[in-house]
């Protein structure tokens, strides 16, 4: 795709349409592009919906001349109300794409005899093997293990325990099987494949067993490291080396949290850049809930990652998530106007910040330098309210109150955000 010339015809112009009548009338757009566009390949979600036509169209001028190629991928619905539906089967001439023959016997598919998954813990584990893996499911109806097959990779998981909303299992070890991306298969005796939810488990290499460097030394400070297709690199130590570049070719890098809500884990390098990979650092449903600190390093003339400069973090048709535990509130006001020399302030909201975090306080004054960040030491709550006392004084004054101006009202108060 041509984006540089392109761009401005093709943003908030472009659009994916279905329709029921061949466009005479009924024209629905199910998809705009907007300025995300970018070159290469761009991908997007359609609504579920059932049209019988599907077009792409551009009312600008040559609006359309910068598409080189579509692909399509969905499943085949049956716009039924009923839990179970019979299919004919027919073998199919994929050259001219036309039935060959039909065969007597249908196949039954039957809602209730559908399971899926609703969890697997761990998320991860060792290419070693030997993880301990639950995986929560809906009814399988069955608790007996010669019944379960789970397979991770192409790998056996040992089936240790099923219960009919539950299977456990030990993974084997994952040599030398590069994938483009995890799968998971669970089959059921008398019911077929359980559907994975879109839930995974990844086998990862830890950052911290020799085997992942080839039974050779960890990488230190001034190193780079490489995580090619495939490998899926686990950052379970506390404290890394000071490296010169990590580049996910095509793999992943995660970063796991603890248990320990305070744990500690620093991250340093010049440059960090993802191809064609993933970056986690939690996720929505998975999200990260001890302390992680990734430090980027550089001065203005060290050499730099063409188009995305140097001290960076880039992503190239990659993934990267970040999502840390979830926080009542991180923003909020001052209840009452506060003095300078004050060692504590009180809330509008009940928050759940904790002592040792930093909060920022804007300021009330013509002067925007009079913003202040502070350390929690504690934290009180009482009547829907938060009263937090600082480790240090305010410097300066900052106001709270509700001013009246005749009939109207106005709140002006300083903002206080959890940093």
């Amino acid at each position: 795709m041509d984006y540089f010339s392109n761009k401005s015809i093709l943003a908030d112009n472009l659009v994916f349409q279905g329709s029921n009548d061949g466009f005479s009338s009924d024209i629905n757009d199910l998809v705009t592009v907007g300025e995300e566009i970018h070159e290469g390949w761009n991908s997007y979600d359609l609504p579920m919906s059932t049209y019988s036509s599907f077009r792409i169209f551009n009312a600008e001028n040559n609006g359309c001349n910068s598409i080189g190629e579509l692909k399509l991928f969905g499943q085949k619905v049956y716009d039924v109300t009923t839990n179970n539906a019979d299919c004919p089967v027919f073998i199919f001439d994929a050259v001219n794409i036309a039935p060959l023959a039909t065969i007597s016997q249908t196949i039954t598919y039957d809602l209730s005899v559908t399971s899926y998954v609703q969890n697997i813990s761990p998320r991860f584990g060792s290419v070693e093997g030997n993880t301990d893996l639950t995986i929560s499911v809906t009814d399988i109806a069955t608790s007996n293990p010669n019944d379960v097959t789970v397979t991770i990779d192409g790998v056996t998981c040992a089936i240790t325990d099923v219960l009919p909303t539950l299977i456990r299992c030990t993974t084997g070890p994952r040599i030398g099987l590069y994938l483009d991306e995890p799968r998971l298969d669970i089959i059921v005796a008398g019911r077929g494949k359980v559907d994975t939810n879109e839930k995974v488990y990844r086998y990862v290499s830890l950052w911290s067993q020799t085997s992942t460097w080839g039974g050779q030394f960890a990488p230190v400070d001034g190193e780079s490291v490489a995580v090619p297709k495939g490998l899926n690199l686990l950052v379970d130590i506390d404290t890394s080396p000071m490296l010169n570049m990590v580049l996910v070719d095509g793999g992943s890098i995660i970063f796991p949290s603890e248990s320990d809500p305070n744990h500690q884990r620093n991250f340093d390098a010049k440059v960090i850049f993802i191809n064609n990979g993933v970056f986690e650092a939690g996720t929505e449903d998975e999200p990260y809930t001890s302390k992680l600190t990734i430090t980027m390093h550089g001065k203005k003339y060290d050499p730099t990652v063409p188009i995305y400069g140097n001290k960076v973090l880039g992503a190239r048709y990659s993934t990267v998530d970040m999502h840390g535990a979830a926080r009542t509130s991180s923003w909020t006001r001052l209840d009452a106007t506060v003095a300078s020399g004050a060692t504590s302030i009180t809330l509008v909201d009940e928050v759940d910040w904790k002592a040792g975090e930093m909060i920022m306080i804007t300021s009330t004054d013509f002067d925007r330098n009079q913003a202040e960040q502070h350390e929690i030491d504690s934290v009180s709550n009482a009547g829907g309210k938060t009263t937090i006392v600082l480790k240090t004084a305010l410097a300066h004054e900052h106001y709270a109150a509700l001013q009246t101006y005749g009939t109207d009202s106005v709140e002006i108060r300083a903002e206080v955000a959890l940093m």
